[in-house]
């Protein structure tokens, strides 16, 4: 058996890359890569935490966009960072963090090498249901206690900490729409 060291959060947001050598595990705002063909390999830190983000807030969703005209794996990774409503820090935003991984090096030497792309945050929402990514796109549902349930769709290309271009689904959430798409 294998222990991969990464301090014990609930909920672990976990994602296994296409091709199966390489494993996402969040770890209190931080992702950490595992490589599964190489039994030695302890796991390591990928991504840093995010220095303005909560030092409790964990990540709760990560997802992958692999680049499928790269010539060598290479993939876009949104990290998803709240607290869940069942236990929520006050005034704690959404964080939404993109990164770009590629591929370095080949068989024993390879290894994942993270490129921080942008975050911007939202304001917190009473529960994050489902998050996508595809091309420069990042879609949530989400639920609000203010304004109910909706789809948020982010281009996370133009969006960081000073400016989100987003556009809401489902009439309750219109009055949350900063800047169409």
């Amino acid at each position: 058996m294998r222990i991969i060291p990464f301090e014990n959060v609930k909920p672990v947001a976990l994602h296994l890359v296409k091709g199966g050598r390489w494993l996402l595990a969040s770890n209190i705002g931080a992702v950490v890569v595992c490589d599964l063909e190489n039994s030695k390999d302890p796991g390591r830190l990928l991504v840093p935490r995010h220095p303005d983000a909560h030092p409790r807030q964990p990540i709760t969703d990560l997802k992958v966009d692999v680049l499928a005209n790269a010539s060598t794996l290479t993939f876009h990774l949104a990290i998803g960072q709240y607290h869940p409503a069942y236990h929520p820090l006050e005034d704690t935003p959404l964080w939404t963090h993109i990164w770009k991984v590629m591929l370095k090096g080949h068989g024993a030497d390879a290894h994942l090498e993270a490129t921080h792309l942008t975050s911007f945050t939202t304001a917190r929402s009473l529960m994050c249901k489902n998050v996508s990514l595809y091309g420069l796109r990042y879609a949530r549902a989400v639920i609000y206690a203010d304004l109910g349930q909706c789809v948020e769709i982010f281009d996370w290309s133009a969006s960081n900490l000073q400016e989100l271009r987003k556009t809401a689904i489902n009439e309750p959430c219109v009055g949350a729409v900063i800047d169409g798409l």
